[in-house]
Formats: C-alpha cells, structure tokens, sequence
C-alpha cells in the first residue's frame, strides 16, 4: 500500500503510544520484585495506573481513527473485469496512449452510456499512475455527479491535498489554498460521472483548480455519459470511447452470475437465457445485475416470465439511459423476494447521487418506518439483524455496492439510483427526491403533496415553508444538513399525521413547534448537531409516544429532554455533546403530574441508554427509573453525574454498565445493596491488572503491524 500523509501521521502517534507503553511497562518491572514475566500479575502503582488509563483512552482514540483511513490508502491493483472485458481493456491501452504518449492532452474524456464499465476503468487508471514513481506528485480522484456541488468538490480536493478548511471561511480563501497547493504541483485530476462540462469549468475555476496547460503539464481525465460533455470540458481531439461487450464475452458474464448449472438444465431454458443476454446489450451492469436475479428462477416457466416482461417496456425513457437498460434493470427490482426488501431497495434512491450511505443509519430509518413489523414486533435487535441481512442480499444482487471509503457504508450505482427513481415515480406512493442538488430554497408546498416519502438532505435551504397542508401519506421527511435556522412555522407538520421517520440533524433550528404534537405515529426522531435547540416543546411527547429511537447529539444549548419519561415505546435513547444539559429529565419543566406518578417512571422498553459528553449533567431523573428491559448502560465524560436512577429491583435485565472507574467509584447510593448489585455487571474502563493493560496494548501494537509496514 502507499502511505499518504494523514496514515503517516497516525503511524507517528502510534510509535509515540509505543514509547509510552514502554515506559509504563519499564516502571511496573522497576517496582516489582518478581523475575521473569510474574509482573504481569502485579499491581501498578497509583501514577502508574493514572497514566495507564490515559494511554488506553488514547489507543481507543487511535484505534477508531485507523477506521477512517481506507480512503487515505491506495490499495495496490489486482485482477478486475479488465483482464476478461475486452472493450475495457481496449479503452484502458487507448488511454494509456493518449494520456503518456500525446502530451499535448490536457483534457482527456472517456465516454460511453450508464452501466458499461467507465468508473472501473478510471479507478484502475488510478492505481497505475499511483504506482508509477516521479511521474506525477498529485493524483485526485473526484466523484461530480448529475447536479455538481462546489463546496463538496473543493472540500474532497482540499482533503487529497492534506488541506483543512476552517469554519465560517470564505469559499474564495478556501479557493486562494487550493490554487496555492496546486501551484507547482504536477498533478492528475480524475474527475468521474461529469454531466455538464461548462458548469464543471465553472466550479473548477471557483474554487481554485488551475486548467492544464503546457506550462504546468498537469491533466484532467473525465467521464461522461456524453461525447458532447467530453468536448466542452476541451477534451474533443481526445477521447476514449468505452464500447460493449462482444456477444461471447456478455453471454460468459451472465452465465457466471446465474450459474452454468441453471442454464444447462433445460435447452429452453438456455434459449430464453440467449433472448436476455440480447435485450442486456453488451452493459456490464446489465449482465451482472439480471444474471444475479436470475440466479434463483429454476423453472421454465420463470425464465419465459422473465424473458417476455423485458419486452414490454418500450415507450419510456430517462436522461443518460438507453430504454433497452431500463427494461433489463426493472427486471432485477422484479425478482426481488417479497415487498419489504423491495421497499428497502427503492428507499436507498432517497440519498443523493453517488452518496456514501452509512449503513447503521439506513437501517434505523427502515426499522424507523416499519419494514419489519410484521416478522419481529417490538424487536428492535432482531429488526436490525434483518436490516443488515437485507443490505447484504442487495449487494449479492449487484443492487448496492460496498462504499468507496468504508466497508461500514454502501452506494448506490447511478444508474441503478436512476431506475429506482424512476420506479417511485411511476408508483400511487410517489417520492419527492431533491437531495443534494445545492437547492436554496425548499420546494413549493404544492410540490409535497402526495408523497410517500421526502428527501431534501444535503442542500442549502435557509427556510421551510409555513404551511403545508396535504401531505397525509408522508411517512419519510429527511431534511437534515441544511442551513436552516429559527423557529420551524407552526403549520408546517399539521397534516403530516402518518409521519414516521423525522431526520433535523445538522440544521441550526432553534425551536420546534406544539405542533410537533402531532405526529402521533413517529417513531425515528434525529435531531443529531442542531446546535442552537434549546428545549423540546412542552406537549411533545403526545406525537413522540410511539418513538422507538432517539438520537441527539451536538445540541449544545439543549438542558433537558423531559419528554422522554412519557415514551413509553423508546427502546433506544443516545445523547452525546449536549454541554447546558443538567438534567435529562427535568421535574421543573412545567409539565403537572400527580405524585404517584413522580414517584416511579416506567419506561419499560427501553434496552440501550448511551450518555457521552455531557460536562454539566447532574441527573438522569431525579425519580427512581422502572426500566425492566434495560440491557445497556453507557455513560462517558459525565464528570459531574454522581447518582443512577436505579434501585434494587429497577433493572433487573441489565448485562452491562460501561463507564469510567473514577466516575463509578464516585457515585452515591441510597443504599449498599443497590451498588453491590450493579457492581456485578460493570464494564469499567479503568479497572484493569497489569497483566490487562499490557495485553490491551499489544494487541493493539501487533493488530496494526500490517499497516506500519
């Protein structure tokens, strides 16, 4: 692999953890009388064990950060398509030539429809030019997608350059270090999925990349789905056009996703299976996709089905697409097993084009929607069991692919996305998809009407409409990382009565309306960093009694969430950053209830409870808490939170409390009993033997060996 300059870093933290661990290990020996290794079983001193617990915080920190450095590792290339593809392997020498050998080109364009294979070529040309030493100093590689965004492709261009924006700086600033960065630097900018060039040259020229020219002798490579695109970005003398599969090689990659055994099983089968490979045209993706859905179907009868219902789409057509390719791809959402993963599949399309889609969150908002009700109930565990199953049958169906920068997201290809918009379209329960288009205004109220489900994430939309009055079948409004502030009006949620999944994260909204009241059936609630929310509003929690999981973190005026004591549905509660927050239920926040009440909450589905920095909070509630299904407790950085809400028998399924030993060694009881209980299950991060420590460490050292080296 090649190391870049944040896993360098990283690697210098990790000798620096070394040197510490060391020197601990060093002092335990010094003050153990012991020979050999029988100080593995001694205690440490009082400092010693101070700076034990410091260091393995550090290496939990360093530990998770190594997480987040596959997009900064250039894996070295392997075997790909390419060896097998003959139109992409032809393409990929027609680069290689124009790219090394015409060195006036300075703009070279790859062509071809969706779906025949450019990303894989440009990705491998990627890895070759990574691995040809002095050739170029700089290689970036840049997703534009349909409606491009110039804040996200200077952000990714500032990053492969080891350049951190500021907060609150200008784009022009942001502009000025790019063009600095670049200056000298001879540099290969690989741009994928580009659909209007003068737009592109546009934001290029805004935020600070500089055009090849002789001088600077740096290159763009681009691909589109248009050879006109290719020719106004100034690639027109140079372009590589991506052809399709020849008969034999589209008919050998079918066969390898159904299976040679399916298709040699009957001679009519074989012959409805020739007809498909036909109407797939000589698309990889095609091939791939319908073979995989195909790997299932046994009889006759289902391959005649298929077959046959590939001829029937013929009228309709989307930018970009071929209608050939959209009859073949309607085929895989066909063969889909049942309504819930179909479901599922069509919620993906919600996500902006090529997005990055973090798995654990996908899954919440279809267990936040309901999809598996039906099969596990109130089992939230299970649900998300089923979730993941789904993601995976997905991918096998080449539905979904792994994410570029974590295996813990998936995408979605663009053309697939295409289809599955296309699908919600043509459907009773439309979906509203404006996410990511840069949009500073929110659509027009009548535009809302109707829908299913809405997604408007990832704009600039500074203000919601105040009244929308037709939306009774919502059941999605996804509108998180927007630039919203103030107060949201009053009439926007009064129709929106089947409301289920609400996602606010990354807004700057300061207050919610009463009329949050009523969303009687939501159930998915994230109001993760918006930072200037500073209270729920009281009556709340006659729309969240069906809530199932709450999710806030970075609300950093926000001092209480007392609704919670009335969500008698919750199963999960985190609450991260929250910095005013003292209390997280509230007896003062002017809600009257009698005092029997008071005297034992009950909130008796609630599993999973995961408190994190939250420097002022003094209190869960100051009311013993029934929580009989109570599985987790974790509590992190809550310095000054010094009593649980538990007594003996308030949480009699409780597996683990996790916590700092000093914070737990700091808590006060009403009674010895209480504590001796809990401290069975207590998973403290300080509570450790020498012997622990060490073995921690190693580990740690000896697991991250094939990174180092």
């Amino acid at each position: 692999m090649e190391r870049t300059n944040p896993v360098a870093v990283w690697l210098d933290t990790v000798r620096s953890l070394k040197e510490s661990y060391d020197s601990i290990e060093a002092d335990i020996k010094s003050t153990c009388n012991c020979v050999g290794d029988c100080y593995l079983h001694c205690s440490p001193s009082e400092e010693d064990g101070r700076r034990a617990v410091v260091l393995l915080e550090k290496v939990r920190e360093a530990t998770t950060e190594r997480s987040n450095l596959k997009k900064w590792v250039e894996p070295i290339p392997g075997p790909s398509s390419l060896e097998t593809d003959s139109p992409l392997k032809e393409a990929l020498n027609e680069l290689r030539s124009i790219f090394y050998e015409k060195h006036k080109a300075g703009v070279i364009g790859v062509c071809g429809m969706g779906g025949i294979g450019k990303t894989t070529l440009l990705k491998r040309f990627e890895d070759e030019l990574r691995h040809r030493p002095g050739d170029f100093k700089t290689i970036i590689f840049v997703v534009v997608s349909k409606e491009p965004n110039a804040q996200k492709i200077q952000k990714e261009i500032g990053e492969k350059l080891g350049i951190f924006f500021s907060e609150g700086e200008s784009v022009e600033d942001q502009a000025r270090k790019v063009c600095a960065a670049l200056h000298d630097n001879k540099f290969v900018l690989l741009l994928d999925d580009v659909w209007d060039g003068i737009k592109l040259k546009n934001i290029l020229t805004h935020i600070g990349v500089p055009f090849p020219n002789e001088e600077n002798k740096c290159k763009f490579i681009l691909t589109s789905r248009s050879s006109g695109t290719c020719n106004k970005m100034g690639a027109g003398d140079h372009k590589v056009k991506v052809g399709y599969l020849k008969s034999e090689e589209a008919w050998a990659l079918f066969k390898k996703n159904v299976g040679e055994m399916i298709i040699n099983s009957d001679p009519e089968i074989q012959v409805h299976a020739e007809t498909m490979v036909k109407k797939c045209g000589g698309l990889p993706l095609a091939l791939m996709v319908i073979g995989s859905a195909m790997a299932s179907k046994t009889t006759i009868q289902e391959w005649k089905h298929a077959a046959s219902s590939m001829e029937e789409l013929r009228t309709d057509k989307i930018e970009g697409m071929e209608v050939e390719l959209l009859s073949s791809l309607k085929l895989s959402y066909d063969s889909l097993p049942g309504d819930t993963i179909k479901e599922c599949f069509l919620y993906c399309c919600l996500y902006p084009e090529d997005d990055e889609i973090y798995k654990e969150e996908l899954v919440d908002y279809w267990v936040g929607e309901g999809f598996f009700d039906d099969e596990y109930g109130d089992e939230i565990d299970k649900a998300r069991g089923e979730g993941h199953s789904i993601i995976g049958r997905l991918k096998a169906a080449h539905l979904l692919e792994t994410g570029h920068s974590s295996d813990s997201n998936v995408r979605m290809h663009d053309v697939i996305r295409d289809m599955a918009l296309w699908i919600s379209g043509k459907r009773e329960d439309k979906f509203l998809v404006r996410a990511g288009l840069g949009l500073k205004e929110a659509p027009e109220p009548q535009k809302w009407s109707g829908n299913k489900r809405i997604s408007l994430m990832h704009n600039n939309i500074k203000n919601l409409p105040n009244l929308i009055s037709d939306c009774p079948n919502l059941s999605t409004l996804l509108i998180q990382y927007n630039g919203m502030s103030g107060e949201v009006s009053s009439g926007f949620f009064q129709s929106m009565t089947n409301l289920r999944v609400l996602d606010l994260s990354w807004t700057s909204i300061e207050s919610l309306p009463i009329e949050l009241g009523w969303l009687t059936r939501l159930r998915y609630l994230n109001l993760s960093n918006t930072f200037e929310l500073d209270s729920i509003p009281v009556g709340a929690h006659v729309a969240l009694q069906n809530l199932r999981q709450l999710t806030i973190i970075g609300c950093s005026v926000l001092k209480h969430f007392s609704c919670i004591r009335h969500l008698r549905c919750l199963e999960s509660v985190q609450i991260d950053e929250c910095w005013k927050m003292k209390k997280l239920i509230d007896g003062e926040d002017g809600v009257v209830e009698d005092e029997a009440s008071t005297l034992s909450l009950s909130l008796p589905k609630l599993k999973y409870i995961r408190l994190a920095d939250l420097p002022k909070l003094e209190s869960i509630c100051e009311h013993p808490l029934l929580l009989p299904s109570l599985k987790q407790l974790s509590v992190s950085i809550c310095p000054h939170l010094k009593k649980l809400p538990l007594e003996i028998n308030s949480a009699p399924d409780l597996e683990e409390i996790e916590g700092e030993q000093e914070w737990w060694d700091g808590l006060v009881w009403d009674d010895e009993l209480i504590k001796q209980k809990f401290v069975t299950v207590l998973r403290s991060w300080g509570m450790f033997s020498s012997s622990h420590f060490i073995y921690t460490i190693n580990f740690f050292f000896l697991s991250n060996c094939l990174v180092t080296n």
